[in-house]
């Protein structure tokens, strides 16, 4: 005080004065202040002065206040004053009205500075705020610092988009004080949530059209309020610099203000501490990929700016709303935009739907299989934003500013189209141990160039980082399209793996579409026409009705089997055999292991198909059982003999079979063309288990079958043995229990098969493209798990005395040639009589007639010639099993010997069940272990001896293996010119 006393008094002598700054003297008080700004007054330099900051005056009181008011007032005070600064002072809230009412009315003010004057707590603060915005040259103003609530904020919104206000910058500090969420009703509620009242004015900043300076920053924003920026500022004319630091936006509001930066005209972002702080498991808005289900209550700012970014979406692919937001809970509103491209959207009400942008996009699937991978691209090119390299340079600050670059980088790969010039700026600036994670988490992001990506893994700064992102990020990288059937466990948080989803999730909506309009049944596993099946998020099904309703998170593990995509056409050309011979032995001789195999076989299946016989064979090269049923999921759709496919599934063992059918699921995986001797296992409470047992009743009815060991658990647990026979009634789906389990094995003669029925419902249900086929078309097959070893004996006996001419077998049975063709039970129970067999010496007589029994498909009492030719197919498969096996020593030991002394650990002279089983299974060999055992084991006394062992040897499989010639894949002819 005693310094400014003196400069009071020099006031009256000087002429003019054009600045006075007296910011930061926290010792002032009114002592000293009240005649200095009273002799200002009196004096004609007051006139003069265009600058008056009084900062951080902490002291001054209601008389300098009043002072200020005055000189602002009078029109012989500070009537030319263009910038007033008080922040700081702490105004009585008595005479802030008066203050504003006085700047409002100013001609020349135009930087005004009211951070921390005590605005918040004033009951009339709205008054005040409106009383300043009446300032038409006002061109920056500072209320940083002040704790407003939502209707202050409210009002500052409405404020700042009058025709009037020119405002250029605008600083809002640390203002946003709590409240609650909602409508009245819900603030009162136990159930309210934290609410942001800031977000009240920023969703409307769009209309704000002279702002170029924005300071939000320490105002609690979350996510919510990122995407509210987005919304509202991503198309704004003017704004070139904005402040949204140590808000806790977390990284998923990172996303937003990537996105509203890379598109708007933004030059400057400042978000110091403000993306590793905040809520990294949120559920977030995700424009990109914004398919779900939406409960919106539009009484607040943040589900307002939801509705309006769908509507953006729907302009950017050209859709209208109708076509995208259905099951809606009321009449869906029409939507106008004003002259700014502003959707108008109501601000009260509750509206649900789900939204779909793929319901009326897309190709045919099943028509247009070679124009899926295009399609798919171009899809996701319209859902992200390519990055321009303008923008990508402007990014630099923010990406050296940031300690935790995660969250930048993710934003990057979730919602951008990158080149190798932005992935090659990122990992210059980042450290040499970052170059792994950008890498990993950008590669996908320049999927539409190869070149591309291939450069960018050149980035890597060693050998062992190149190999480390190629092998995580291979599925996304080989991501197949037009065949995307397969087993998937991924990672959510990896932006590589959410990739996959996404393009997943469009290729399901794509062919349910298509399935609607060509008038097929769902066959989905929960009635959702959904292509995926089995899915757990976090070891839990996701509570969505589909995965592609479902508003997919950025952390966690899902887990799915996807079973679509197109079918083979009818009559396509498989692979060559001499071709599939080298492919073949080129596998057998890789040094990869099995799921490198896997990956590179997934990456060619799109590009050739299969007979069943072939893909049996390239089974047995796959050491590993979960990699073979995978390998299989893969290629099912890539069956060029879909009926033959029985040949193929004989080689899984009933465990590995269990798991491909609950991966495939019932309807996809029935054996339409050769259901014989399946035994059928259904869940009533599961959809596509039900429209199976539809299936197979509608075949037993049609075809006079016989159900066999049928069984049926009841919801409650009690078991009904079915004495009756299977209710006719089960053939309706509207009939069948909502609950309970149901088996069943299903026989029926082959002289009463109907083909043409079966080929209905695997083109109907089945979704499967086939020629017209005859009987003698399809190889009929059987598998040895469904055949008992007394079975297996039997065909051994008359194999042995008929050599291998078992239709002679039938006629000596048959009264030798002068029969009626057909077996009774007595002339069979007379022919067993004179076989010599110590492997039959006990219970004889049941033994042979449980043989009958079963070739007596229609449990008429009579075996016909075409079931006693059901013998052939057991042979048959036999016999391969037995040539694979010996092939599969001879690849893998080099001789029986070397197996044999490989195994024998026990060196007792025989090879026990469990020696036998643990030696095939580390070595990797694919077939029925327990039953070729069982039938290796000719005295049937649970060992198997040298001399058994020796008789693996055949002719047939030596031949087969010597087919195998040295042939490099090198050597092969292009396919599709590949």
């Amino acid at each position: 005080d005693c310094d400014i006393i003196p400069v009071a008094t020099m006031f009256r002598s000087v002429p003019e004065v054009k600045e006075v700054d007296l910011s930061q003297n926290t010792l002032l008080t009114d002592k000293s202040l009240v005649p200095l700004l009273q002799k200002m007054k009196r004096n004609p330099a007051c006139a003069t002065l265009t600058r008056l900051s009084l900062r951080q005056c902490v002291r001054l009181r209601e008389k300098a206040i009043q002072e200020i008011i005055n000189l602002v007032e009078s029109s012989s005070g500070l009537s030319n004053l263009k910038i007033l600064d008080v922040s700081g002072i702490p105004f009585p809230v008595r005479l802030q009205l008066d203050f504003c009412l006085a700047l409002g009315e100013h001609s020349n003010l135009e930087n005004l500075h009211l951070a921390d004057v005590g605005l918040g707590s004033n009951p009339v603060a709205k008054q005040c705020l409106e009383a300043l915005f009446r300032c038409n040259t006002l061109l920056a103003l500072d209320l940083s610092w002040n704790a407003f609530g939502d209707e202050v904020f409210g009002a500052i919104g409405a404020y700042v988009s009058q025709p009037h206000v020119h405002l250029r910058s605008l600083s809002l500090s640390n203002c946003s004080s709590a409240g609650t969420e909602g409508t009245d009703q819900d603030r009162q509620s136990e159930q309210a949530k934290p609410f942001k009242p800031v977000n009240l004015m920023l969703e409307c900043l769009s209309k704000a059209k002279s702002l170029t300076y924005l300071d939000i920053s320490i105002n609690r924003l979350d996510l919510t309020g990122a995407l509210i920026l987005e919304d509202a500022l991503s198309r704004h004319r003017s704004l070139t610099e904005l402040d949204v630091s140590r808000n806790p936006f977390g990284s998923l509001g990172a996303h937003s203000l990537m996105r509203m930066y890379a598109v708007s005209r933004l030059e400057r972002l400042h978000c110091i501490e403000s993306f590793d702080v905040g809520n990294a498991r949120g559920e977030a808005f995700q424009v990109s990929n914004p398919e779900g289900v939406y409960a919106l209550n539009l009484s607040l700012p943040y589900h307002r700016s939801i509705l309006r970014m769908l509507l953006k979406y729907c302009k950017r692919l050209s859709l209208s709303p109708k076509q995208a937001f259905t099951d809606c809970s009321s009449n869906l509103p029409s939507f106008s935009e004003d002259e700014d491209g502003i959707f108008q959207v109501p601000s009260s009400g509750r509206m649900s739907f789900t939204f779909s942008s793929t319901r009326s996009l897309g190709p045919e699937m099943y028509q247009e299989p070679d124009r899926i991978p295009q399609a798919l691209t171009e899809r996701l090119e319209m859902t992200k934003i390519p990055l321009r390299m303008d923008k990508a340079v402007l990014m630099v600050p923010i990406f050296e500013s940031l300690q935790d670059k995660l969250p930048l980088i993710d934003a990057l790969a979730q919602n951008f189209l990158l080149d190798y010039s932005h992935i090659e700026l990122l990992c210059n600036l980042g450290k040499a141990m970052m170059v792994q994670t950008i890498l990993l988490r950008l590669l996908h992001t320049t999927y539409s160039c190869q070149l591309g990506r291939y450069m960018c893994n050149l980035l890597a700064s060693t050998k062992a980082q190149y190999y480390q992102v190629r092998q995580r990020a291979m599925l996304s990288l080989t991501l197949t399209p037009s065949n995307p059937s397969m087993h998937y466990s991924l990672l959510m948080g990896e932006a590589c793996d959410f990739f996959i989803v996404e393009g997943l999730r469009v290729l399901d909506r794509w062919e349910t579409n298509t399935a609607a309009r060509l008038g097929y049944m769902d066959i989905s596993q929960r009635g959702n026409q959904s292509q995926v099946r089995n899915e757990l998020f976090e070891g839990r099904r996701p509570s969505c009705r589909s995965i592609c309703d479902w508003k997919l998170p950025l952390y966690g593990k899902l887990e799915f089997d996807f079973v679509g995509g197109p079918r083979p056409p009818a009559g396509v050309e498989p692979m060559q055999e001499d071709l599939f011979q080298k492919f073949f032995q080129d596998l057998m001789h890789s040094r990869c292991g099995p799921w490198q195999q896997l990956q590179a076989l997934r990456t060619l299946a799109p590009y050739f198909y299969l007979t069943s016989s072939q893909l049996r064979e390239l089974l047995g090269a796959i050491w590993d059982s979960e990699a073979r049923i995978q390998l299989f999921h893969i290629f099912y759709y890539r069956l060029a003999d879909i009926w033959n496919v029985k040949v193929c599934r004989a080689r899984f063992s009933s465990a590995e079979f269990d798991v491909l059918m609950e991966r495939l699921g019932p309807t996809k995986f029935f054996p339409y063309i050769q259901p014989e001797q399946a035994m059928i296992e259904l869940d009533f409470s599961v959809h596509d288990h039900k429209l199976a047992l539809t299936v197979l009743m509608a075949l037993y009815q049609k075809e006079g079958a016989f159900l066999a060991e049928p069984r049926y658990i009841r919801e409650d647990g009690t078991q009904d043995e079915l004495v009756t026979g299977v209710p006719r009634a089960w053939a309706r789906y509207s009939d069948l229990p909502r609950a309970g389990n149901f088996r069943a094995k299903y026989l029926v003669a082959p002289e009463k098969r109907n083909l043409k029925t079966r080929m209905e419902f695997l083109s109907t249900v089945g979704r499967w493209k086939t020629p017209a086929l005859k009987q003698e078309d399809v190889e009929w097959w059987s598998i040895l798990s469904d055949v008992s070893l007394d079975i297996i004996r039997f065909i051994e006996l008359l194999d042995a005395k008929y050599v291998g001419d078992l239709k002679q077998a039938f006629r000596d049975i048959d009264g030798d040639g002068s029969g009626n063709g057909g077996i009774s039970l007595h002339e069979f129970e007379e022919y067993c009589d004179r076989l010599e067999d110590s492997r039959f010496a006990k219970n004889r007589r049941e033994r042979f007639r449980a043989i009958f029994r079963h070739l007596d498909a229609t449990q008429e009492g009579n075996v016909s010639l075409q079931e006693w030719a059901y013998l052939e197919t057991v042979k048959a498969e036999l016999d391969r099993q037995t040539n694979e096996l010996y092939s599969f020593i001879l690849w893998h030991f080099g001789g029986l010997e070397k197996a044999w002394k490989t195994w024998e650990k026990n060196l007792d002279g025989v090879l026990s069940q469990d020696e036998w089983s643990e030696g095939l299974e580390q070595a990797g060999y694919f077939g029925a272990c327990a039953e070729l055992f069982s039938i290796i084991d000719q005295k049937g006394d649970g060992v198997i001896t040298h001399a058994e062992f020796s008789r693996i040897r055949t002719g047939h499989a030596a031949e087969a293996f010597g087919r195998l010639s040295a042939v490099k894949l090198s050597e092969f002819p292009l396919i599709k010119g590949r």
